[in-house]
C-alpha cells in the first residue's frame, strides 16, 4: 500500500530522530495527510504549497510557540516566492511578529479563514524542504525579532541598574501529553543560578510563585 499515510508520517519522524534531515523533511508533509495525526491543515480543502510562484500564500502553525518563533526566521526567504503572505498562529505572538515583519499579515489561528483569499497553504515546519534549505538552515535571517522600544523605555530602571548579563529562564511545559518530558524542577537549576555575573529573569508562563518561593527558602550554595 504505497500511499499508506500513517507509515509515511512515521517514517519521516524516524528519519528526523536519526538526524537524516533531508529524508525526514522530504516526507514530513505526510503528517498532514494521516487520518489520526495530531497535525491538521488550516483549511482542509486548500491545496498544499509546492514552492512554486504564488500570489497569496497562507502559512499556518500546527506546533508550539517555540517552533513558530524558530521557523519565522525563514519568512524572508518565502517572500521571494509569494507576493502576499498571511500567517495564522498563536495570538500571543501577533505583536512581536507584526512588528518584526511589517510586510506580512499575521492573524490569530482561532479566527475563521476564508478559502477564497488564498491560492495555497503550507505549515511552518514544511518550509525548510520546500525552500531546499540545509539542515542548519543556512540563509535564514538572523537576528529577526524586533523589540518594542516604547515599552522597553517604559520599564523601571532596575533592569539596567547593574552591569550583569540578563538571562531569561523558563523551565517547564504545561502540555498535557509531552510536558512532563520537556520540563525541569526549578531547583534543578540551582547551580546555574549561582554563576557570577548574571541576573536571572523569570520568563515562565503560569503561576510560579510557589515554586520560586520554595527555591528561595531551600537554596543551597555550592
Amino acid at each position: 500500500k504505497p500511499d499508506y499515510q500513517e507509515v509515511w508520517a512515521n517514517k519521516s519522524m524516524l528519519s528526523l530522530f536519526l538526524k537524516k534531515y533531508h529524508a525526514g523533511w522530504t516526507n514530513y508533509d505526510w503528517r498532514l495527510k494521516a487520518k489520526d495525526s495530531k497535525f491538521k491543515k488550516a483549511i482542509e480543502s486548500l491545496e498544499l504549497w509546492d514552492g512554486s510562484d504564488c500570489n497569496h500564500l497562507l502559512i499556518f502553525s500546527e506546533q508550539g510557540v517555540g517552533d513558530i518563533i524558530f521557523y519565522t526566521s525563514i519568512l524572508e526567504n518565502v517572500k521571494n516566492r509569494a507576493r502576499n503572505i498571511t500567517v495564522s498562529l498563536d495570538a500571543r505572538l501577533l505583536p512581536i511578529l507584526s512588528r518584526s515583519f511589517p510586510g506580512i499579515a499575521f492573524v490569530d489561528k482561532g479566527a475563521p479563514l476564508d478559502i477564497g483569499l488564498y491560492d495555497a497553504q503550507v505549515a511552518f515546519a514544511s518550509l525548510p524542504v520546500i525552500l531546499n534549505m540545509t539542515p542548519d538552515m543556512d540563509g535564514r535571517k538572523v537576528p529577526y525579532l524586533l523589540a518594542n522600544d516604547k515599552f522597553t523605555k517604559s520599564l523601571p530602571n532596575n533592569f539596567g541598574a547593574t552591569k550583569r548579563l540578563k538571562c531569561g529562564v523558563a523551565w517547564k511545559s504545561i502540555n498535557e501529553k509531552v510536558g512532563k518530558d520537556k520540563s525541569l524542577a526549578l531547583s534543578d537549576l540551582n547551580e546555574i543560578f549561582q554563576v557570577d555575573g548574571y541576573e536571572f529573569i523569570n520568563l515562565q508562563y503560569g503561576d510560579t510563585q510557589q515554586e520560586i518561593g520554595d527555591l528561595e527558602k531551600n537554596l543551597v550554595p555550592n
